[in-house]
């Protein structure tokens, strides 16, 4: 059940990291409704949140 949790943050993270790269990118979803800001900072922490889950899935095995 741990380790399932914690694969499932990082997979949480890529898909937040994958979907605001977009709005960058290509303003899509969004379009940038929040502005740039608010998507670097969705960036930032869908890394930190990424980081966090492979350091706890290393520490489980």
């Amino acid at each position: 059940m741990n380790k399932g949790m914690t694969i499932m943050g990082m997979v949480v993270a890529l898909l937040i990291f994958i979907l605001f790269l977009a709005d960058i990118a290509v303003k899509i979803p969004f379009g940038r409704a929040g502005g740039m800001l608010w998507d670097i900072l969705f960036l930032i922490s869908a890394l930190g949140l990424g980081f966090l889950s492979f350091t706890t899935f290393r520490e489980l095995e």
